[in-house]
C-alpha cells in the first residue's frame, strides 16, 4: 500500500524543492489524501479541506511517546512536555495511569490519544460529505489510535535496516513509521474501496 511508504515519507523531512519551495514527505502525503477525497467526492473543494484536515491533525508531535516506546531500553523523560497544551494529552493519559507509576502504560495511552486526535477530525469530515458514516468515522479514529502504539512495539522487534531509494528503514522508530503507515492505508483503503 502507498500509504506505507507515505507514512514514512511523511517522517524523513524534505523529499525536494520546487522553484526553492521544499516538498517535504508530510505535504506529498496530504496531497496524495487531498487527490484521493476530491476524485471521490467529485468536489476539489472537499479536497483541499482534508489536506488542511490532515497537516492539522499531524502538526502536533510525539516524539516522547514513540521514541520511548521504540526503543529498547529508553529512560523516562518526564522532563518532556510534549502533550501538555492542547489537546492536553498528557493530562488525560496521565489522569488514567500517572506517568511515574507506569511510564510505558503512560506512554500508550498518550500514543493512543494522539493517533486518535490525528486521524478523527478528518474522518469525520469525510462523514459529512457522505463517503463514510459517522459510527464508521470514530471506529476509524479510535483504531488508528489503537494501532499508534501497536505499530511502536511492531516496529521495535522488525529487525530490518536498510535503504531503498530515498527511504531508511531501522529497528524502532523509523520501521514503526512502516507499519503505521500500513494501518493508515488499511483506513483509507477501506474509504476508497467502499466509493469505487
Amino acid at each position: 500500500m502507498i500509504e506505507v511508504i507515505l507514512n514514512r515519507f511523511r517522517g524523513t523531512g524534505d523529499i525536494f524543492k520546487i522553484f526553492g519551495l521544499s516538498i517535504t514527505g508530510n505535504i506529498i502525503y496530504a496531497t496524495y489524501i487531498s487527490l484521493a477525497v476530491a476524485i471521490l467526492s467529485q468536489n476539489p473543494i472537499y479536497g483541499i479541506i482534508s489536506f488542511a484536515l490532515y497537516i492539522l491533525g499531524e502538526s502536533m508531535g510525539w516524539g516522547k511517546w514513540v521514541g520511548y516506546l521504540t526503543a529498547v531500553k529508553a529512560p523516562e523523560n518526564y522532563d518532556d512536555l510534549e502533550g501538555y497544551n492542547f489537546p492536553y494529552i498528557h493530562k488525560t493519559a496521565n489522569l488514567i495511569v500517572n506517568e511515574r507509576q507506569n511510564y510505558k502504560l503512560y506512554c500508550q495511552i498518550a500514543l493512543g490519544l494522539r493517533g486518535f486526535y490525528w486521524w478523527t477530525p478528518l474522518y469525520l469530515f469525510l462523514a459529512y460529505i457522505g463517503l463514510i458514516n459517522y459510527i464508521e468515522a470514530i471506529t476509524i479514529g479510535i483504531l488508528l489510535g489503537i494501532a499508534f502504539p501497536i505499530a511502536c512495539e511492531i516496529g521495535k522487534r522488525l529487525n530490518y535496516n536498510g535503504k531503498f531509494w530515498i527511504i531508511n528503514y531501522s529497528k524502532g522508530w523509523e520501521n514503526q513509521e512502516l507499519v503505521y503507515g500500513l494501518f493508515q492505508g488499511l483506513m483509507m483503503w477501506y474509504v476508497i474501496i467502499r466509493n469505487l
